[in-house]
């Protein structure tokens, strides 16, 4: 056997020689971080959806209250619809047709989410499909 063969099944063996492990760790770090980017993004679409709820309840009562009567300000019933539904009113606005509001929630990564709504009676020129 010459001196080339030898170091060619020698540099096979050796270039080889622990490769497993480092894929191994790096498919685990690969697992860890997409674990934890989906975990993060549940956790902002779930405070994405709870911010949107209260916002619509919070509309809802307010112009119940706004439209239909009732022995407290409208944006007063808002704001503690709002924070019985773990969100934080941010805005109130009564307007001729609709009452207009908007909400805050803290999400993961202490990210600020917002969300809107309106409520109002219906209108006899808008019919419904």
């Amino acid at each position: 056997m010459n001196l080339w063969q030898q170091r060619r099944k020698l540099a096979s063996v050796e270039v080889e020689s622990g490769s497993a492990t480092i894929w191994a760790v790096g498919f685990i770090c690969l697992l860890v971080a997409l674990a934890l980017g989906i975990t993060l993004l549940s956790g902002v679409l779930a405070a994405k959806a709870r911010a949107q709820n209260g916002a619509d309840f919070a509309a809802l009562a307010a112009a119940q209250t706004y439209f239909y009567g009732g022995e407290t300000a409208p944006c007063a019933v808002a704001e503690q619809v709002a924070r019985e539904n773990q969100v934080s009113l941010t805005a109130c606005s009564l307007q001729v047709s609709d009452v207009k509001v908007e909400v805050s929630v803290k999400a993961p990564a202490n990210w600020l989410l917002k969300a809107h709504s309106r409520a109002g009676p219906r209108l006899s020129g808008n019919r419904a499909c």
